[in-house]
């Protein structure tokens, strides 16, 4: 999270409001990275993750029966390195479909169109935690904003 550590209890206390066993499930983490932006906040995630695999998931990834074996399942060949799901937005409520209405990912159902070309989809992509390690994330938004001033 973007905060400070002082933030944590907080995060921690809505997320267990909302997914009350999911502590029983899996070892939440919580760590701060104050001022940190998109791809160092993943960054700072891989660099706390003890498995195998490490796994991005963001606000806009539906998850559904089955995501996580799918995501995991080809890990099982050792020369996989990365996995990547689909990234879509449900549009099932006011919120979602106002959000669904300026974001770039498709729809979940009957959308045909393709996301934008970028560096990547950093959400609902998995990779071994050895290589993602040594081959952090940029902020090519940066990048690109320095490379041009």
């Amino acid at each position: 999270m973007p905060g400070q550590d002082a933030d944590a209890s907080i995060l921690q206390s809505h997320i267990k409001a909302e997914a009350p066993q999911l502590g029983e499930a899996a070892e939440m983490i919580f760590a701060a990275c104050p001022g940190g932006r998109y791809y160092e906040l993943k960054n700072n995630g891989v660099r706390l993750a003890e498995g195998n695999a490490v796994i991005f998931t963001d606000s806009d990834t539906v998850t559904e029966q089955g995501w996580l074996a799918a995501m995991l399942t080809p890990f099982r060949d050792n020369e996989t390195v990365c996995v990547n799901g689909h990234t879509y937005l449900w549009y099932d409520d006011f919120s979602s479909r106002t959000f669904a209405l300026i974001w770039f990912f498709p729809m979940a159902r009957g959308d045909k169109r393709f996301a934008a070309k970028r560096a990547i989809n950093a959400n609902n992509v998995a990779f071994r935690r050895d290589w993602i390690s040594s081959h952090p994330f940029r902020n090519t938004m940066v990048s690109r904003c320095l490379a041009r001033c």
